[in-house]
């Protein structure tokens, strides 16, 4: 889902600083419990339409011979007096190593559309095929999966959806309170502009805190929970 928007971009040489510490940050503790769920590694997100709760999206960490892992699942659902007016559904695997993207494999249900998206690391850049077709990307491409604080320093992005590249600017905004885990707690905010519109919120530890963006007519917003509803990872491991 991609949401367009003129607002002026601005990242000064103190924001990048800030930034790259905070990206240090979170991958020094990726290595730890500490930022995620304590049943598991994982960050959670409740997402809401208003104030509607309409799904869940959660990320899923593994270590495993100097490589991380990322198992992404979203489902949201807009209904309206037990009608489904709106059906979205994502799964993503990520594989990092040396805090660069090696392989990506993405499949989507955007209301019924279907797209699919997959990529490697090669030695001469990023290969990617997808919905869009197939090219050859940045080696240091970061997608739109929005987890790590460092995604807030490119420029361009790999949409996670499509498979195309997109072109972003970014505003360092500075700390403000959100809610994260039901606690109102302080967290960094960076407004993403050009071919994406949101605001994107990261905490102390570098760790992802929040989400927000307009779709058709109304505010989305991800709030930060400890754990995902028992039926949800029932029917997640069904």
């Amino acid at each position: 889902m991609i949401y367009r928007s003129r607002r002026h971009v601005k990242m000064t040489m103190k924001n990048l600083a800030s930034l790259s510490l905070l990206a240090a940050t979170f991958w020094l503790t990726l290595s730890s419990t500490a930022a995620f769920a304590e049943d598991a590694r994982v960050l959670a997100f409740e997402v809401f339409r208003d104030d509607a709760p309409i799904g869940y999206h959660s990320l899923t960490f593994t270590e495993m011979d100097g490589e991380t892992s990322v198992e992404i699942d979203i489902a949201l659902d807009v209904t309206f007096a037990f009608i489904n007016l709106y059906s979205y559904r994502h799964k993503n695997r990520e594989v990092w190593r040396d805090g660069k993207l090696v392989k990506i494999d993405t499949q989507t249900d955007d209301n019924g559309d279907s797209f699919q998206v997959s990529g490697q690391a090669r030695e001469d850049g990023f290969w990617i095929e997808g919905t869009s077709g197939n090219y050859l990307a940045p080696a240091d491409i970061y997608p739109t999966s929005y987890w790590q604080p460092g995604t807030m320093s490119k420029r361009q992005l790999l949409d996670s959806q499509s498979g195309r590249l997109i072109e972003v600017g970014v505003e360092a905004r500075g700390p403000e309170k959100i809610d994260i885990l039901g606690q109102n707690s302080a967290a960094e905010r960076f407004d993403v502009s050009g071919d994406l519109d949101l605001s994107i919120w990261y905490g102390p530890a570098g760790e992802w805190a929040g989400l927000q963006f307009e779709a058709r007519g109304a505010d989305i917003t991800y709030r930060r929970i400890d754990k995902l509803p028992k039926s949800i990872t029932q029917g997640a491991a069904q």
